[in-house]
């Protein structure tokens, strides 16, 4: 499942046991890669038909996933 929006991310979620799990978080400008489709790829400023703003790299926030994976669990 995804949830596209024009601002200010597009994230990607995971069925689990508990819930819904956040796997991913794209700014617009960025491609959007998900996981469900291995080698799909979508531009997303193509995609809303907008110039994207450049966005700082550090402004995209790490998954619920990818956090997980920092902390060992």
């Amino acid at each position: 499942m995804a949830v596209i929006r024009p601002h200010p991310m597009t994230e990607e979620y995971r069925a689990t046991p508990e819930g819904y799990l956040r796997v991913s978080s794209v700014a617009p400008g960025q491609t959007f890669a998900p996981g469900l489709f291995p080698g799909l790829t979508i531009d997303l400023a193509a995609l809303m038909g907008v110039t994207p703003e450049p966005q700082p790299e550090n402004d995209v926030r790490p998954s619920e996933l990818e956090q997980r994976d920092r902390e060992g669990a």
